[in-house]
């Protein structure tokens, strides 16, 4: 793997409280992009479900062409000169809708997509019961990016709960969570798996959420977005209103890690994708 040039890259993790509303949606994202840009951050990271938040039905209506998207999104980040990183949105490739992760580079010009793999199934009491299959298809590969020559890999939401997923980008120095996680299963679990995935793969891993409460999903989400450092620290965390997270991550910490604890190295069995 090549060694980044720059030996830090600064994140911005932007804790949303998205509606079913795509203008205001927008509106908001490009708030946290002119703040970004303000503190000169690198990689500027939306969570799950920035463009609309709703229900199935309201997703499906929300839904726009590939090249719409990219062609908003890329404007966007090529206004601001950043990576953007759009967590999952709704997207339709022939006649089928996935839940996919766009990243855009500092021209605009998209440069990943990642299909979420894992969809978020939840069998609640009194009938709430959550199927994202029922909406979405999975998609079946990983896929990663390189900013500034730093390698990161794309995960959404429940494919935190899937390790195996994480190996795959072994080696990486950071992997993105964008979730709209639950405050129920949030407040459970949602730290824990986070410094997991971490210290599992000696890497950053930037858990960016959504928070507040959807009316339409009659569900809150956890908020919490989180930066955790290869060691499992936590770096830097939200709480439950929207705020944009502006921090730095360095390859020293990574390299005295790894160094200090060679796990990547005894590693047998990456990964079950070829």
């Amino acid at each position: 793997m090549t060694k980044p040039k720059t030996a830090t890259l600064r994140l911005a993790l932007c804790q949303m409280a998205s509606s079913e509303s795509f203008a205001n949606n927008i509106a908001a994202a490009e708030s946290c992009l002119r703040e970004s840009q303000g503190s000169e951050c690198d990689v500027v990271i939306f969570p799950e479900n920035t463009l609309c938040r709703g229900s199935h039905q309201q997703i499906r209506d929300s839904t726009l062409t590939d090249l719409v998207i990219r062609e908003r999104l890329g404007a966007l980040s090529a206004t601001y000169g950043m990576y953007t990183v759009w967590g999952g949105i709704a997207v339709r490739y022939d006649k089928q809708l996935y839940n996919v992760a766009m990243v855009f580079d500092r021209n605009g010009a998209c440069i990943q997509t990642y299909r979420k793999i894992h969809l978020f199934k939840y069998v609640g009491s009194k009938g709430n019961h959550v199927d994202e299959s029922t909406l979405y298809e999975a998609g079946e590969q990983p896929a990663s990016f390189t900013a500034d020559e730093w390698s990161i890999g794309l995960t959404i939401c429940y494919d935190l709960r899937f390790p195996e997923l994480f190996r795959a980008y072994h080696g990486a120095h950071l992997v993105i969570c964008a979730a709209d996680f639950t405050h129920f299963t949030g407040r459970a679990h949602w730290d824990v798996l986070l410094r997991a995935r971490a210290i599992e793969n000696q890497c950053y891993i930037a858990g960016v959420n959504q928070c507040g409460y959807c009316p339409s999903q009659h569900a809150r989400a956890y908020g919490h977005s989180l930066l955790v450092d290869p060691w499992g620290r936590r770096l830097a965390e939200a709480e439950e209103t929207p705020v944009c997270l502006h921090c730095d991550i360095d390859l020293e910490t990574i390299d005295r890690v790894r160094n200090k604890l060679p796990v990547l190295d005894a590693v047998r069995h990456h990964h079950p994708w070829p």
